[in-house]
């Protein structure tokens, strides 16, 4: 899942969602995405198999900063992403993926006080945490590549 967000105008400019597509054919349409965006950083996820696909990103020359998700940042991202939803800044296109997953997505709280995100079971969560971890991103560059894994 890819996200393009100018952080100027805070409009998410291109989504590409990949369903069994082999990891090479991701990294080239990664490739020509940033090649679209000169300049644009790129963000992935570094938990579960995140890690070692931004190290063969980073080897194959792309500029891949890592996130690492835990309980934390996750809601600090997700808290981020709904303000930014709230304060009008984000506007996002009418992509029905992406709406399904963010009127799905739910917090529930858990006995230490703190907040779980996720989506319910057997739904997915992977354009709610591509957009957020976009969206986290913004103030470093222009626009933000995301790739979320």
């Amino acid at each position: 899942m890819y996200t393009v967000l100018n952080v100027d105008s805070g409009h998410v400019v291109e989504i590409d969602r990949m369903v069994k597509v082999d990891f090479q054919t991701q990294v080239s349409r990664l490739q020509a995405l940033w090649e679209r965006y000169p300049g644009a950083e790129i963000i992935s996820e570094l938990n579960s198999m995140g890690a070692p696909i931004t190290e063969s990103l980073i080897n194959s020359g792309l500029p891949v900063t890592g996130f690492n998700t835990t309980v934390q940042s996750k809601q600090q991202i997700i808290d981020g992403l709904a303000l930014g939803f709230e304060r009008g800044d984000l506007h996002i296109p009418r992509d029905p993926i992406l709406i399904g997953e963010l009127q799905a997505y739910e917090s529930k709280r858990l006995p230490s006080g703190r907040t779980s995100y996720s989506a319910p079971d057997g739904m997915h969560d992977d354009c709610v945490m591509s957009l957020a971890l976009a969206w986290s991103g913004r103030e470093s560059a222009e626009p933000i590549v995301l790739l979320s894994i």
